[in-house]
């Protein structure tokens, strides 16, 4: 508010002023306006800090050089230490051989660099808070600077020559570094295309096995009695999984002998396939096949309990079955037509 004042004060005196229809009233309050004027501005000015120099080794600076960065810290309100608060001069720092380096920091540090030798006075430096307005300012600061050319230098007008090139020790360790990575990048890579190799001869060895030539119905329906007998549902009693195991294998053999849905069928209706359809299978092996049937049903289908004579009977009259109803093979059609005798 105060500052608002100052302002419209100093800017109705310049009106005044530069007014020649007010020229009376000028030289009337002209001096009531210059104390107030005179007020604001010693109002306006804030608090005046000190500053001391500092270091953050905790060593004071003794020879200072032109061109050094010094550190300078603000004696006083710790409040500046909120955050956000600027430093700027009020004049041409140039001018007077000064130029800042950094702002203040939390420690209320800053940095400032002379730009020339001799007993130098840093002027008053404006002090700004985080919403820009001025909240104080630095007293001044004298500090002696020393040349840095050297006493001594027959021309302190010639800049001195370039520092010859550096030596610096070969890397040695960078490049045992690379050159083992690069081993074991080659070693991964040699790695994997041996493994890549080996699996790919691996697949074409398979693939040049030729394949077992498929079983016929008779060998497949062969190994599942002898799988079948393995299991020794006789001798543990369990007779009605033994009679329908032997009944879905003469089934499923039936089918793939003669092409039909066997497995799905009944006994009644595997009958009347047999009776009604055309095909080669013997009348004999038809009778063999009924009365085996039925001794299947009986159990499978009923109380009864059979003797284990009766279900080794079962097994080996299914197996009779498959031998006298299986294709005849070639091999067998050429003993056939030379007049040699084949067991069945």
């Amino acid at each position: 508010m105060e500052k608002l004042l100052c302002v419209f004060l100093r800017n109705a005196a310049s009106d005044i002023i530069g007014s020649q229809v007010m020229g009376s009233l000028w030289r009337r309050y002209s001096s009531t306006l210059a104390a107030l004027l005179l007020a604001c501005a010693s109002s306006y000015a804030g608090t005046v800090y000190d500053i001391e120099l500092y270091s953050s080794s905790g060593q004071p600076t003794a020879d200072v050089k032109v061109g050094d960065k010094i550190e300078l810290r603000i004696v006083g309100d710790e409040a500046l230490m909120a955050g956000g608060s600027t430093i700027s001069g009020k004049e041409d720092l140039q001018d007077n051989g000064w130029e800042i380096i950094s702002g203040i920091d939390s420690r209320l540090v800053f940095s400032v660099t002379p730009l020339k030798s001799g007993q130098l006075t840093l002027p008053s430096l404006f002090i700004k808070g985080a919403d820009g307005n001025t909240i104080g300012e630095t007293g001044p600061f004298a500090i002696s600077v020393n040349s840095a050319i050297k006493a001594d230098d027959k021309n302190p007008q010639q800049p001195e020559d370039a520092s010859p090139p550096v030596g610096l020790p070969y890397p040695w360790l960078v490049v045992v570094s690379g050159i083992t990575i690069l081993l074991i990048i080659i070693g991964a890579g040699i790695y994997a295309f041996l493994k890549w190799r080996k699996s790919r001869m691996a697949k074409s060895t398979v693939a040049c096995i030729p394949a077992e030539p498929p079983k016929s119905e008779d060998e497949i329906a062969l190994a599942a009695l002898d799988a079948l007998e393995k299991m020794g549902y006789i001798q543990k009693g369990k007779f009605k999984p033994h009679y329908f195991r032997l009944s879905e294998i003469i089934k499923t053999y039936l089918g793939a002998r003669y092409d039909f849905d066997a497995v799905e069928s009944t006994s009644w209706e595997i009958l009347f396939y047999f009776r009604n359809k055309k095909h080669d299978m013997p009348g004999q092996v038809i009778d063999e096949l009924r009365g085996f049937f039925e001794s299947l049903d009986l159990v499978k289908f009923t109380d009864h309990i059979p003797h284990n004579e009766a279900a080794t009977g079962a097994m080996i009259a299914a197996r009779n079955l498959v031998i006298n109803s299986r294709r005849i093979r070639q091999a067998q059609m050429n003993i056939a037509a030379s007049g040699g005798v084949h067991a069945p």
